[in-house]
């Protein structure tokens, strides 16, 4: 491969990887707005914290949540 084209791929590489952190938060965010509606009947199961941590999100929302 030329130089360009190794740029140009590592340019849609990172491209691609912004684009997945964009969507995974937007995903996070619109579900911590359900689950905070919901949150009353969930979180007597337990099931908010667990979520919000294989997600990832930071602890302080999980906590807020979950009170």
């Amino acid at each position: 491969f030329s130089v360009a084209e190794r740029q140009l791929h590592g340019l849609l590489l990172n491209m691609r990887r912004v684009v997945s952190r964009i969507y995974g938060a937007l995903f996070r965010g619109s579900l911590e707005a359900v689950l905070h509606g919901a949150g009353v009947h969930i979180r007597s199961l337990g099931v908010i914290r667990n979520i919000f941590r294989i997600l990832g999100c930071d602890r302080s929302a999980v906590a807020s949540l979950t009170r």
